[in-house]
């Protein structure tokens, strides 16, 4: 794959996507380093819930394949259930503000965060609507909401690239409606994820098997793809962080003509890029989910990030 630096930074000879530099602070690099620590320890310790010798084992599968047929059944019975939510909205104000609160609902469903993964634990009926509550009330800790929908009166952006973060929730139920609304304005997106897996973050095998399914309930996610005006690329990377030195060329060539850039997730727009400068119209969106990191930023666990900056 031959990669080179996104052509929409503003100075790209001095672009650092790291926030933190884990290499010469001995405290950051010790926090990450157990809390990474623990989370592999909390896979392994259901991997082993899992094996044959397990008396456990077989109830726990059972369990398990109950709650997922019942949310399957959920989903034929109802596929279109945030869409229709959004559809329903006249006001174009409270439709933006929903559909950014969705994005930030979704992305509270991350099973890297230990704090998340407790939550998930402790409530199996945990959903969208759980989420929203975690939501902080406005103004969020860095909230641009007001300056990006009057940006939406009166411009249409021509094409947004979106850098996107957790399968599952996040992606279906977060990301799909608020793109859904930008293709409807007009809006070429791109849409591009890892290109290989790391922790739940959404592969871009994955998001096509997502989007062609999305399409099958939704005609304007039909249309878009068959007209080329959605398209999904891979980005290259490894982990859930984002380093914008290093993406493949066809992606470079998709984004030279883009006037928005979206990031969403902690890694992609806060741990990397939350201080980076474009030279196009950027979003950060993330909801602080680990305590360490708020408390470093001056926030609180669960604040909110919408950070939305014009053009530099």
């Amino acid at each position: 794959m031959n990669n080179r630096i996104c052509p929409l930074l503003k100075d790209p000879e001095n672009y650092t996507p790291d926030i933190q530099d884990l290499l010469s602070n001995e405290v950051e690099r010790n926090y990450w380093l157990a809390t990474l620590e623990r989370t592999v320890a909390k896979f392994v310790d259901k991997a082993g819930e899992l094996n044959p010798d397990n008396p456990k084992a077989t109830e726990d599968a059972k369990s398990c394949l109950q709650k997922f047929q019942q949310l399957i059944e959920k989903i034929k019975s109802d596929p279109r259930e945030r869409i229709d939510e959004i559809d329903l909205i006249n006001d174009f104000n409270e439709k933006w503000l929903e559909l950014i609160k969705g994005v930030l609902a979704g992305n509270v469903f991350d099973w890297g965060s230990e704090a998340v993964a407790k939550m998930l634990a402790e409530v199996p009926t945990f959903g969208l609507s759980h989420a929203m509550d975690t939501i902080e009330e406005r103004p969020w800790f860095i909230d641009h909401v007001n300056l990006w929908i009057e940006r939406l009166n009166s411009h249409t952006f021509k094409s947004a690239v979106i850098f996107v973060d957790n399968a599952g929730v996040d992606f279906v139920l977060g990301i799909l409606p608020f793109i859904r609304e930008l293709l409807t304005m007009g809006t070429r997106v791109i849409l591009t994820a890892n290109s290989y897996p790391s922790l739940n973050d959404v592969t871009y095998q994955e998001l096509n098997l997502y989007c062609c399914s999305a399409a099958q309930q939704c005609n304007v996610l039909k249309d878009a793809i068959s007209s080329g005006q959605l398209v999904t690329i891979e980005n290259g990377q490894k982990g859930p962080c984002l380093d914008l030195k290093n993406i493949p060329s066809e992606l470079c060539d998709l984004m030279v003509e883009s006037d928005l850039i979206v990031l969403e997730g902690m890694g992609r727009s806060v741990h990397t890029n939350l201080n980076t400068e474009f030279a196009v119209d950027s979003i950060k969106i993330a909801v602080l989910k680990n305590e360490w990191l708020a408390k470093s930023l001056g926030a609180n666990q669960f604040s909110v990030i919408f950070k939305y900056e014009p053009a530099v």
